[in-house]
């Protein structure tokens, strides 16, 4: 909104509440007026100043919700220059006692593109995987790369798999290792960030 527009909307209910408010007090010593009319204008004021209120904490909200959120984008857009790394995903879930797949995505969260990426997976016993290791030439930035891989029946629970990245950035070359969770025949928990 125009900072010349909200004044003026700011300025005419505050003459409008003043308006009720003289109207009320008046009304109060006058004998002519219907009784209980001057409560209706007390209720009305106050439902005025009410609305006012919660008008402003609104805007105030709304003002601070999009200060978080350019605060927010500035601060990913620096990390992503800073500290420039692959994003390795695991599939949340897969069936439990049956053969399947299991999705790995990498995304290339960065400003700059990345040249080679290896993926290494450690499996725990029980989810035994048909590969557990590949190679991408490049990626780009903003760029996600699926790799499907079959994986034999896994028994029922949480899996955590270790993931190992090397990746080379420019002329550095990077190694990053954590852990990502995946679920068979339970619902998936949210992954923390990693």
């Amino acid at each position: 909104m125009q900072p010349a527009l909200r004044t003026a909307l700011l300025a005419g209910l505050m003459f409008i509440i003043a308006l009720l408010l003289i109207l009320a007090a008046g009304t109060a010593d006058t004998r002519s007026m219907a009784p209980g009319t001057s409560v209706w204008f007390i209720i009305l004021g106050i439902g005025s100043v009410a609305v006012i209120v919660m008008a402003v904490i609104l805007y105030a909200s709304l003002r601070l919700v999009k200060g978080f959120h350019d605060s927010s984008s500035s601060l990913i857009g620096t990390l992503r220059a800073l500290t420039p790394m692959p994003v390795v995903t695991l599939s949340d879930e897969i069936p439990e006692g049956k053969d399947g797949r299991l999705e790995v995505r990498i995304s290339g969260f960065t400003s700059v593109p990345f040249g080679q990426v290896t993926v290494i997976l450690s499996p725990p016993q029980g989810l035994v995987l048909e590969k557990d290791h590949f190679v991408l030439p490049h990626l780009d930035p903003d760029q996600t790369k699926s790799i499907w891989i079959s994986h034999g029946p896994a028994p029922k629970g949480r899996h955590v798999v270790g993931v190992t990245v090397l990746y080379r950035a420019g002329d550095r070359e990077t190694v990053r290792e954590f852990t990502r969770t995946v679920s068979a025949g339970i619902p998936s928990e949210p992954e923390p960030p990693g």
